[in-house]
């Protein structure tokens, strides 16, 4: 009897799946993966959680979401594990050869400095090379454009990277400023704040596994026909509202 009732309860749920994702066939549903909430969460209700399952159905494309480390996410997209992985920066086919860039952005995204020092002033890049930094694993732009900083932490989880900054062992962090907001209002960090300008916005893009190649131009044709006709922006603006 219990067997019998765990496998109808499996059934259900793995139903569930392919139900929100769209009327495909099994070889048309791709596991993509990302990294953390709001953006994404496990109750696929995130922004582009919200904006990704759209494109998808437009394109007739099931989709799976899986929340992953930055660095293991990148790793296992690359490897074929995975689908594909969002939200990223451009260029990252440079290093990753069995990634594609889907060529249209999601939405953009600002990179900031967090600090209990409010004297730092944030002067693009270069002007963090005197500080010892603390940032997350994977998020490639953050690591790329801090190399010569006096020193760098990398930390695998939001509550590691803002727990550097709590016990004093950097001078400053950077993250994404949504995410942060988040962050510092769920777990606060006595004296931290956001300073300001933000060091950069980047459009942030989906990337998939070389072996999707052959649906790129569909999601794009999709991505591009949600954000014509403003269901993109509204989606993220409901997802959003709450922080």
């Amino acid at each position: 009897m219990y067997k019998f009732r765990a496998c109808c309860i499996a059934a259900f749920a793995l139903s569930l799946v392919f139900v929100l994702a769209g009327p495909v066939s099994a070889k048309d549903t791709l596991v993509l993966n990302t990294w953390t909430v709001p953006l994404s969460n496990s109750e696929g209700a995130g922004a582009t959680d919200l904006q990704l399952q759209e494109v998808f159905k437009r394109a007739q494309i099931g989709l799976v979401i899986e929340h992953l480390p930055a660095e293991r996410a990148l790793i296992n997209a690359n490897s074929g594990v995975d689908d594909g992985t969002f939200l990223r920066v451009a260029g990252l086919d440079k290093t990753y050869s069995n990634l594609i860039m889907v060529p249209e952005s999601f939405m953009d995204l600002e990179f900031i400095v967090i600090s209990k020092d409010k004297d730092v002033v944030p002067n693009g890049w270069g002007g963090l090379d005197q500080y010892h930094i603390g940032i997350i694993t994977g998020w490639k732009i953050v690591e790329d454009n801090t190399v010569n900083a006096k020193s760098v932490i990398r930390v695998d989880t939001v509550d590691q990277l803002f727990q550097l900054l709590s016990l004093n062992r950097v001078d400053l962090v950077i993250y994404e400023r949504l995410r942060t907001r988040v962050a510092l209002r769920e777990k606060p960090v006595e004296g931290a704040v956001v300073l300001e300008p933000a060091l950069v916005r980047k459009p942030m893009y989906l990337y998939l596994h070389v072996k999707n190649s052959n649906l790129v131009p569909k999601i794009v044709e999709a991505l591009r026909a949600s954000k014509a006709d403003g269901t993109h922006e509204r989606l993220r603006a409901q997802a959003v509202r709450p922080y």
